[in-house]
């Protein structure tokens, strides 16, 4: 049929969900792979991305000298791989970091509450038999995947966002633009609670980790190795600002593992009217 008509179709009808082996237009058949990949063996890989960097750079592992006191392996990754071998309960198929990884991601696709996540590991863990290894607190789950680089920063916020207390201004008290307190009760005794938190996810250590992984570093190097030969622009790295940037950056272009970071703005009022139908 004509081009046209197909993308015509596909866009009305969509595409046909029970086509998943491609066969009909040219690629081979090829034979499913059987693999033994468990929940524990993809656990065990994320990992082992997440340690390696460490790993490889002591240079004491054959001798016991490593600064994890005579062990050879570092702290934090034996205790993941542990974690990870560790059965949920004896007789469980499930790992307990396997366990833990999913359960912590039906709470963030659901927007379970706190209070609410909290209340389910206490029922998990007084249902599944004895000695089983659920967490009893929310907190305590977000402790032991911290060391997969799930974690966060939380840095506070004036109550009118015009105001981070971060880094040399983090002991402030007082916003030093609008002079609002940094604390919703500055005269209690307790711990005091900010107005605001901002949830920050260092970018540095995500990027560290990408370049770690097998499965993620060969795209990191993709804007050097995969540019149109062809002259047809496919990707801002076929385009003319990109090219003139490697024009006036020479040292930069010639390490293909530096990468360029983009900052998206969508739907953001540069001028605090919500009432301005501008937005850039």
């Amino acid at each position: 049929m004509d081009p046209k008509a197909i993308r015509r179709h596909v866009r009305i009808y969509g595409f046909s969900q029970s086509y998943d082996t491609w066969i009909y237009h040219g690629e081979p058949l090829i034979p499913p792979v059987v693999d033994d990949v468990s929940p524990s063996n993809e656990m065990a890989d994320v990992i082992d991305d997440v340690m390696w960097e460490p790993r490889e750079n002591d240079t004491n592992l054959d001798e016991g000298t490593s600064n994890t006191g005579g062990s050879g392996v570092d702290d934090d990754f034996e205790e993941l791989l542990d974690a990870v071998e560790t059965k949920l309960y004896p007789g469980c198929t499930f790992s307990f970091l396997d366990f833990l990884a999913k359960l912590m991601h039906m709470k963030v696709n659901n927007k379970w509450t706190d209070s609410s996540f909290d209340q389910l590991l206490e029922l998990l863990h007084s249902t599944f038999p004895p000695n089983n290894k659920v967490p009893r607190s929310y907190y305590l789950a977000k402790k032991k995947l911290k060391k997969l680089g799930l974690g966060y920063e939380s840095i506070h916020v004036c109550k009118n966002d015009c105001f981070l207390f971060w880094k040399e201004h983090n002991s402030l008290q007082v916003c030093p633009v609008c002079k609002e307190s940094r604390w919703i009760d500055k005269n209690t005794k307790g711990k005091k609670v900010a107005h605001k938190v901002l949830q920050y996810f260092p970018v540095t250590p995500r990027l560290r980790r990408m370049y770690c992984s097998w499965y993620t570093s060969k795209n990191m190097i993709w804007h050097s190795t995969g540019r149109s030969e062809d002259g047809v622009m496919r990707h801002p790295v076929d385009g003319e600002s990109w090219q003139k940037f490697d024009v006036d950056y020479p040292d930069f272009l010639s390490e293909p593992r530096n990468i360029r970071l983009g900052l998206a703005a969508d739907g953001f009022n540069p001028f605090g009217n919500m009432c301005n139908p501008h937005s850039t």
